[in-house]
């Protein structure tokens, strides 16, 4: 919920900003360059890696496609409409 918030300038950060949110909560140490930075993964399983790590199951994972169709737009669209 917390990167829906953080994300509401712009919707497309939703997605890194869960990546990093559960590197921050789950003490990964070797991933990206510090606590709150953006970071680039090299491949699918790296971002499953920190996902299961993270506590993330195949429910939540539904759960978050859910809501991503669900949720409101970012402010830029809002602001226009």
């Amino acid at each position: 919920m917390l990167a829906y918030i953080i994300a509401i300038p712009a919707i497309e950060i939703v997605i890194p900003a869960i990546l990093i949110l559960t590197v921050i909560n789950s003490s990964l140490t070797g991933i990206g360059n510090g606590d709150g930075f953006m970071f680039e993964l090299d491949s699918v399983t790296d971002t499953i890696i920190i996902l299961i790590v993270g506590g993330w199951t195949f429910f939540t994972a539904i759960n978050l496609k859910l809501f991503s169709l669900l949720h409101n737009p970012c402010s830029t669209k809002v602001y226009t409409i």
